[in-house]
């Protein structure tokens, strides 16, 4: 991550020959009326001169140098020196304008702040903030941004989403996986098989995060975790980084059940639903998008992680809670399923989410 410096050469104040010539007189002990007398020039003149208000010429260069023995040339030079530290103040104060306004029209698609924050952008000006923004989110411009955002957005049914902080991780999520190297081909082929070694990880919940970080890689697909953002209640986002297949999640539920589903979800995606670098999907589970690749993705995860004949053979029973999860528990266990992937999927299919949790529904 680069400096993004842009005051290197800019100083933070212009100095003005008369603050050299102040401190001079002061050092001598020569009030300004009696300068002003030696140089035969009007005192009013010398005090502007003296208080900055009036630039040095090459004229009252060389009165000041008669009297004081300071060279003319080096006068002239703090007088050149001072109009080119103002110049540069001027332009630098028209950059940062111009870059506020820039970062203003940019904070009504994502949430600046929070992404600066997270990214670890600390800058003294709306300037460096902006040229860090842009080289590593790899910005378009506001206007293209807003053309995006109101894309994704226009057709969404979904209520209650703060569009805005879901745009705001979606971009922590595309930076997250630029920063991850995958050197694995990738082959739509090999994903079923992908999908069966992922139910294996997800029953067995060891070591479950780094082992589904090892998989992914092995299969050519970028595999990563970015943490919610306040008001974005975003399970997951698959789309095409670096030509490569990229899955991140929140996991902002600490629950197996959920991180499988949200995984398999995406994986579904993947499989079912690439076929160009504009694809991308970003599931929302709290407002499911009842549109057919949402309704497709969802059934992929729910056959990969209990396929539909063994799901067929789970017991019937009496709608009471505690005989659900005493019934469901040991007819997974029969099966080799994690007990609660099939609870989750209980819940999922009856709407019954109050099963009493236990330390083994955390990933491990």
């Amino acid at each position: 991550m680069g400096t993004y410096n842009l005051s290197e050469t800019t100083p933070f104040i212009a100095v003005h020959p008369g603050e050299i010539l102040k401190d001079e007189l002061k050092e001598r002990g020569i009030t300004q009326k009696e300068l002003s007398s030696m140089m035969k020039i009007p005192a009013s003149v010398v005090n502007e001169i003296i208080r900055g208000k009036r630039n040095l010429n090459a004229d009252y260069a060389l009165a000041f140098s008669k009297v004081l023995s300071i060279p003319a040339e080096t006068l002239m030079k703090l007088q050149s020196l001072y109009d080119l530290d103002k110049a540069k103040l001027e332009e630098k104060n028209v950059r940062e304008v111009e870059a506020e306004n820039e970062l203003t029209e940019y904070n009504h698609c994502f949430d600046v702040r929070t992404v600066l924050k997270r990214l670890g952008g600390s800058f003294s000006s709306a300037a460096e903030s902006l040229l860090f923004l842009k080289e590593e989110l790899q910005l378009q411009s506001p206007a293209q941004m807003q053309i995006m955002f109101d894309g994704m957005f226009r057709k969404s049914a979904r209520t209650g989403i703060d569009h805005r902080m879901v745009m705001t991780w979606k971009l922590l999520a595309e930076n997250a996986a630029s920063h991850i190297s995958v050197t694995s081909p990738y082959d739509k082929n090999r994903l079923p098989e992908l999908a069966s070694r992922l139910r294996d990880i997800f029953n067995e919940n060891i070591n479950t995060l780094n082992s589904l970080k090892i998989i992914f890689e092995e299969y050519g697909i970028i595999f990563g975790i970015v943490e919610k953002v306040d008001k974005a209640s975003v399970d997951g986002y698959s789309f095409i980084c670096n030509g490569h297949p990229a899955i991140i999640i929140t996991k902002r539920y600490d629950r197996i059940d959920n991180l499988a589903f949200t995984v398999m979800h995406e994986l579904g995606h993947v499989y079912l639903h690439f076929s160009s670098e504009d694809s991308a999907y970003i599931h929302i589970s709290e407002n499911a998008d009842c549109s057919l690749p949402e309704r497709e993705a969802d059934a992929f995860a729910q056959e990969s992680l209990i396929p539909d004949e063994i799901w067929r053979t789970a017991p019937k029973t009496a709608m009471n809670i505690a005989q659900i999860q005493s019934s469901y528990a040991r007819w997974a266990k029969s099966r080799g399923i994690n007990k609660w992937i099939a609870l989750g999927r209980v819940s999922h299919e009856t709407g019954i989410w109050k099963f009493r949790q236990d330390s083994q529904r955390a990933i491990n």
